[in-house]
């Protein structure tokens, strides 16, 4: 690994997990999180039109009808529910979780461009690194607030299973798809996310689906299968 690539795994970084979670942490003071939902499923859209300017890739027909189906779904998911969080929030925390939004792409299209000199590994490897040393400052500024008698052992349990599965091991598979496949086709399993958190929460915290739930689950599916067809570009 040359240092023009070091350097650019620091860029990269910079973007997520740097830039993508200060705007959204910041964002969600400001916004609701339904919101803050909905706008995070622009990703898909975003990358589509970034990978096709600096990627070169083929925008296709059936990919975009699977990214506009994904949005419907997540659409579903959210408001689907009997009882869902109302929309609301200040024009400062929608343009924070728009930062997210464009941080989280431009890092897409950053990893699909290194993932051709550089292993998934590697690329994974050095930005948790570079994430730790981004974040780092900021975890000794809020070192003296922190009340270490309130630590329970299961948050520690949590800590260590966010840590090893929701950072290292998804990042991995994150950046490995994206050396496999267009960005815009990998951006579109990002709105899976709104139901494996709907299945996780029935499963795990014994909250009930609405139909319209389950029905909005079965189109992001649907959605992430037609996104990542091979057919005439347009």
């Amino acid at each position: 690994m040359n240092r023009v690539n070091i350097k650019s795994l620091f860029y990269l970084a910079i973007m997520q997990p740097g830039l993508y979670f200060t705007f959204e942490t910041i964002g969600l003071q400001y916004t609701s999180a339904t919101k803050t939902s909905l706008i995070i499923a622009t990703i898909p859209i975003m990358v589509l039109i970034l990978s096709y300017f600096f990627l070169k890739e083929k925008i296709r027909l059936i990919n975009i009808l699977g990214i506009a189906l994904s949005l419907s779904g997540v659409l579903l998911l959210i408001f689907g529910g009997r009882n869902h969080e109302q929309l609301g929030g200040r024009l400062i925390g929608d343009m924070m979780i728009l930062g997210a939004v464009i941080s989280a792409s431009i890092y897409m299209i950053m990893t699909r461009r290194l993932g051709k000199s550089i292993s998934p590994v590697q690329i994974t490897g050095m930005q948790i690194i570079f994430g730790a040393i981004i974040f780092f400052p900021a975890f000794l500024w809020d070192l003296p607030r922190l009340h270490w008698q309130a630590i329970r052992f299961d948050s520690i349990v949590a800590l260590i299973i966010l840590t090893f599965f929701a950072t290292i091991a998804a990042f991995l598979c994150y950046n490995y798809a994206l050396t496999k496949i267009p960005a815009a086709r990998a951006a579109v399993c990002i709105n899976g996310i709104p139901l494996v958190t709907a299945c996780g929460a029935w499963f795990l915290l014994g909250e009930t689906l609405a139909p319209l739930q389950l029905g909005g689950g079965m189109i992001v599916l649907v959605s992430v299968f037609l996104a990542n067809q091979s057919t005439q570009s347009i």
